[in-house]
């Protein structure tokens, strides 16, 4: 009856014990008996502790996790933009260009204004000889920003994949006007040149070229080519 009457205070009326203090009581017998209540008090206690530490690391969880999306929240899209496009350029160079350009649509999507993945998209296009989608993509970044280098090369680069040699010298003139040192575009404007066979023109190009980066082997073994082209048609303008 007395083990009956104190298994019943034990539990304390607190839904947290959920097996009658007896059965503890049988497993050890050599704890008297007045221990038990304070036994059970302490593993409520103890419990409770536990959970009031658990809430409080919950709550400091969830505190840091908003505290750094506020931070980082500014730079996020861009960041998020930037990693794609290098992976969007890794499949494009790799040969996956379908999923190349599917990457660079999402970049597009979330960020209108990012225009080397519109470049990168038009490129995709060209190597695939979807020439119309190249052309018409370059052409609205250009009309998005009409000085912006990378747009013109890529553009030239079309013309020239698709042989039209006359369309490729008119996009590189306009560019040198923008930036008249450049050697990418002078370099095209000089295949432009060899390809509607002006070879004259070309070689004065090539000339240039030399003279502003006299390291570049390329120009030299170019311009070599197009001497000795020169020679074989008797125009005479060879400089072997």
């Amino acid at each position: 009856a007395k083990v009956a009457r104190m298994s019943s205070s034990a539990e304390l009326n607190t839904g947290q014990i959920h097996r009658p203090l007896a059965i503890y009581m049988d497993f050890h017998p050599n704890i008297p008996a007045g221990r038990w209540e304070d036994i059970m008090r302490n593993k409520l206690i103890g419990s409770r502790t536990r959970n009031v530490l658990t809430f409080c690391l919950s709550l400091v969880t969830a505190a840091l996790t908003f505290w750094c999306t506020c931070v980082g929240q500014i730079d996020t899209d861009k960041l998020d933009a930037d990693k794609l496009f290098q992976m969007a350029r890794g499949k494009a160079y790799a040969g996956e260009r379908e999923e190349a350009r599917r990457r660079c649509r999402i970049i597009i999507a979330r960020s209108p204004s990012y225009l080397d993945a519109k470049i990168l998209l038009a490129r995709t296009y060209a190597w695939d000889g979807q020439m119309i989608e190249a052309r018409s993509t370059l052409s609205a970044v250009l009309r998005e920003k009409s000085t912006y280098k990378d747009a013109i090369d890529a553009l030239i680069d079309v013309e020239l994949w698709d042989k039209d040699f006359g369309r490729a010298l008119e996009i590189a003139n306009e560019g040198l006007l923008l930036y008249p040192r450049d050697e990418d575009l002078l370099l095209k404007k000089a295949r432009a040149l060899i390809d509607l066979e002006r070879d004259e023109e070309a070689l004065l190009v090539l000339l240039r070229l030399e003279q502003m980066i006299p390291s570049r082997l390329e120009f030299v073994r170019l311009r070599e080519s197009v001497s000795r082209r020169s020679v074989l048609n008797g125009l005479g303008v060879g400089v072997l």
